[in-house]
Parts: structure tokens; C-alpha cells; sequence
């Protein structure tokens, strides 16, 4: 009976052992090839997703990209706002996709359109918020002042006075795309085009001289946000997003544990998204 008994207990121990290596190397293959995981460290994205949230998500390889999704990819100017950094470098961001590669993108008091048409995407109520926080406010440094940065993308002192609540439109690149190259194109493009060439342009007559006065775009770029409008970092202040750039799309919340008090939240696991 010792014998038998000893036997049972080895082939449990080796089942089981079989079991968690059979579990972790799908979790790896998982990792490698279908799926990743990310928490959530910031309050950007808030309601949809709050610091502390764990979100499995799907590879861009194995998915494609929608208006709505919410996408995590390497932030492209980890260093410099004027320089596009390798796809590989910075740290992961997420942020909900608003405009698609070839879409023309407006922001009319504080809603997004896409190819002239109003479109509910992303937090509409917080859009409204918005919008009615800055109402009247006309100045950067007022409405920094109440905590939010009204000045946009891209930022230069040729800027076109584009603003949180009014911007656009912005042509949104995608592969094949042709622009004429003149000032304006210049302003909103250049970083793009040096990080497709790979090369720096000292001036427009020069990027004109090379390109013949035109250029055409070798990848695709999205434009995406942040749903707590008032305090994200997103393409509404740096810009577009290279579609190198990006990782994966969200698909549910697996964990929840609140930073402060460190309890599970358990209204919050398995969330789609």
C-alpha cells in the first residue's frame, strides 16, 4: 500500500508539473505571438480605463485598427517634439484611435469630425466639459491657469492657431498618399517626411529641390486621444502616430487593483473594451 500510495503521489506531483509547464509556455506563445498585457498608470484615459487596470490585448498583426479602438504603442517623441524616435524606443502609451490613414480630421468646438461629418468617438461627455470649461477663454496662459493647455499641435511659431477645440483639417497620411509641397503642408509634414527619408531638411526649397514639389508617403499615421480630454497627451498636442509605432489593441480589462488602496476591483475584470 506505502508503494502504491508513493506511486500516486509522484504521478500527481509530475501531472501537475506537466500542467503548470504546459500553462506557461502558452502564456509565452500568448505573449510572443497573439497577445500582451499592460497596466495602466495615468488617468488619460479615464473612464475607460484607470490607473491600476491590466489590459490583455491583441497584436497588431492579428488585428487591425477601427475608429473607437483603443490602441498601445511606443510613444514616438520620447526625446525631441520635432523628431520621430525608432518604433522600438519610449515608453507605451494608450490612447483611443480617432482618425484612420487617408481621413481628413477636424475638431469643431471641441468634437471631432472625420471627412466632414461629426462623429461620437471616444468621451463625449468629457468633450462637453471641454467645451464648457473654456468657454469665454481665448488665452493659453488663462486656460493653463485651470489646469488644461488650450494651444495644439503643431506648435511653431507659423502655428495656424489650431486649439483643443478648433483644429484641422488635418489631412491624415496613409501609404501612397501625395502631398504638394508648400508652407503649409511643410509645417504639418516635415517631421514625417525626415523620418521616412531618414534625412534632415534644412528649409522647404530644399525638401522642394529633392522632392520635385511633391512628396508621397511611405506609411500610414492615425490620429488618436485621450478619453479625459482635459489631461491626456495625445495628437491633439504632439501630433500624428506612425502605424510602425503601434503594438496592440485593447480587448479587456484581466486585473484591477486600486494604486491607493491597493484593493481588487472586481467590478472592473473582464471589461471590454
Amino acid at each position: 500500500m506505502k508503494n502504491i500510495s508513493k506511486d500516486v503521489a509522484i504521478s500527481v506531483i509530475c501531472n501537475t508539473v506537466s500542467i503548470i509547464s504546459l500553462l506557461f509556455a502558452s502564456y509565452l506563445l500568448m505573449r510572443m505571438y497573439c497577445v500582451m498585457s499592460f497596466r495602466i498608470p495615468t488617468d488619460s484615459m479615464t473612464p475607460a480605463l484607470l490607473p491600476g487596470d491590466c489590459v490583455l490585448a491583441s497584436q497588431l498583426r492579428h488585428d487591425r485598427i477601427d475608429h473607437g479602438d483603443i490602441i498601445f504603442f511606443h510613444f514616438p517623441y520620447p526625446e525631441r517634439w520635432d523628431s520621430i524616435a525608432n518604433p522600438e524606443s519610449g515608453r507605451f502609451y494608450a490612447k483611443r484611435c480617432i482618425g484612420l490613414p487617408g481621413e481628413t480630421l477636424e475638431i469643431r468646438n471641441g468634437h471631432y469630425f472625420i471627412d466632414g461629418e461629426k462623429r461620437d468617438i471616444g468621451n463625449i461627455e468629457s468633450q462637453d466639459i471641454l467645451v464648457e470649461r473654456l468657454k469665454g477663454i481665448v488665452s493659453d496662459s488663462v486656460a493653463r491657469s485651470i489646469g488644461i493647455c488650450l494651444d495644439a499641435w503643431p506648435g511653431h511659431e507659423e502655428n495656424p492657431g489650431w486649439t483643443v477645440l478648433n483644429f484641422g483639417p488635418l489631412l491624415i497620411p496613409s501609404k501612397g498618399t501625395t502631398i504638394e509641397i508648400n508652407a503649409r503642408t511643410w509645417l504639418l509634414y516635415k517631421t514625417l517626411i525626415e523620418w521616412e527619408t531618414g534625412t534632415k531638411k534644412d528649409s522647404i526649397s530644399q525638401l522642394c529641390k529633392e522632392q520635385k514639389s511633391d512628396y508621397t508617403f511611405r506609411k500610414n499615421y492615425y490620429f488618436v486621444a485621450g478619453d479625459n480630454t482635459e489631461d491626456s497627451q495625445d495628437s491633439r498636442y504632439w501630433g500624428l502616430l506612425p502605424e510602425d509605432h503601434i503594438r496592440a489593441k485593447g480587448l479587456f480589462i484581466w486585473k484591477s487593483k486600486d494604486p491607493e488602496t491597493h484593493k481588487i476591483r472586481w467590478d472592473r475584470i473582464w471589461k471590454h473594451l
